[in-house]
């Protein structure tokens, strides 16, 4: 997914699809936990933004609460794990 993203800077960076993510579901988080969790932190970070481009979006169906950029406080995040560690309760604790 962090591919697909690209890094701050690029000048391909491609972030507007995850704008529209109401329902994140992180599944094996403990598993992410002991690889890059940084990943995900970025990926979280970008379903945070307000999109750049209009990409053909008819803007009568869009939410409001998405352009002003409250969707953070909409999205229902469900992480699921074999064990509870500090770094998932900590993306609560950042993207909420």
């Amino acid at each position: 997914m962090r591919l697909i993203i690209g890094a701050e800077g690029d000048k391909k960076r491609d972030f507007d699809f995850l704008s529209s993510i109401e329902v994140a579901v992180v599944g094996f988080a403990h598993v992410l936990g002991m690889q890059n969790w940084d990943h995900l932190l970025n990926v979280f970070d970008c379903m945070n933004l307000v999109p750049k481009e209009a990409h053909g979006c008819d803007f009568s169906r869009t939410r409001q609460w998405s352009l002003d950029g409250q969707a953070k406080f909409v999205r229902q995040t469900i992480l699921l794990s074999d064990y509870p560690f500090p770094e998932a309760n900590a993306l609560f604790n950042r993207y909420w």
